[in-house]
């Protein structure tokens, strides 16, 4: 749902560069990321509940709920957290530095859009390079097939990261990475360099027929 007219009314708006403006885009996080923040909001809540149903068939011996069964559907899950999240990077850092230009603490609502951004930010720089590191590894075991076979039975809940690109080097497996890599140059480009559209512009070029060469 949208957001509730007295929540918003609850948020001080602040004042954004002129580009931003004339659009309409507040500076709240809270405000701009309300629908993406509900979905990532629901999507753990499921993470959640399947992990819980992972946890208790594998304590506990009980009918119909196998640990055979709940894996898979929590590995499945996992793999959707990890597709949502980094479908809104960009936004998030985007939203954040509107955020963050003049930050407010001076109602609830304001002070939790100014540490949901700040959390979403610090999960996202500790996933990036986690993922970095786990290409790093699937490289290295690669050749053998016994310790790929069990690397990736060990990480069926982050195939979305790895399993579906190219493998034959580090860089080609690397596509969803350098994707969000572009995606994050883009919003950041979008954010600060509202006053320069001819050097924003010719970033933004540069950055496309990088993707594309890519």
């Amino acid at each position: 749902p949208d957001m509730p007219n007295s929540v918003q009314q609850q948020i001080p708006e602040e004042p954004v560069p002129y580009v931003f403006e004339k659009r309409d885009v507040p500076s709240s996080f809270l405000i701009n990321f309300w629908q993406s923040l509900g979905m990532l909001f629901l999507v753990m809540i499921i993470f959640a509940v399947v992990k819980g149903l992972e946890w208790v068939s594998g304590t506990m011996k009980i009918r119909y709920l196998s640990h055979a069964m709940t894996g898979p559907v929590r590995a499945y899950v996992q793999n959707f957290v990890f597709a949502q999240l980094y479908s809104v990077y960009g936004d998030i850092l985007l939203f954040s530095i509107l955020e963050f230009r003049e930050p407010n603490f001076s109602t609830s609502w304001s002070r939790f859009s100014f540490f949901s951004a700040l959390i979403l930010l610090c999960l996202m720089l500790i996933l990036l390079p986690v993922h970095i590191l786990l290409i790093r590894n699937y490289q290295k075991v690669k050749s053998n097939p016994q310790a790929l076979s069990q690397f990736v039975d060990n990480h069926k809940g982050n195939f979305v990261v790895f399993n579906d690109f190219k493998d034959y080097s580090f860089v080609r497996q690397s596509f969803m990475l350098m994707l969000t890599a572009r995606d994050l140059i883009f919003s950041l480009l979008l954010a600060t360099m509202f006053d320069h559209p001819l050097i924003e512009s010719t970033f933004i070029l540069c950055l496309n027929i990088a993707m594309v060469a890519y």
